[in-house]
């Protein structure tokens, strides 16, 4: 009987191993930065909206060199998914309309 459990034990210790291996290959690596579209930009806003804050809030690809229908393609899906008639968020919907603005430059001084 107790040959049964030492052999059994001295099996249980070359597997063990084996096992952490296996199962080492399915951790996390973190992702490069820019390639996860639902990583978040680390900090707050600036006080004056600028061209690359706007691009990030817009998620847009090209940057700052982005057309005009691009600009308005992703102010429409952002509009859509954070209306604050819907549901969303006044803030997110007003960075949302000031980033669109900053890119498009139609933003008008604060009153």
């Amino acid at each position: 009987f107790f040959s049964c459990q030492l052999h059994s034990m001295s099996r249980f210790r070359r597997v063990v191993p084996a096992i952490k291996d296996f199962f080492a290959g399915f951790t996390n690596p973190k992702p490069a930065p820019g390639s996860d579209p639902f990583q978040y930009h680390k900090g707050g806003f600036d006080s004056t909206m600028s061209p690359q804050e706007a691009v990030l809030i817009l998620n847009l690809k090209d940057g700052t060199n982005s057309t005009k229908v691009e600009i308005e393609r992703a102010h429409r899906n952002l509009m859509m998914k954070n209306h604050p008639d819907l549901g969303g968020s006044d803030y997110v919907a007003t960075k949302v309309n000031e980033a669109k603005a900053v890119l498009l430059g139609t933003n008008q001084p604060a009153k």
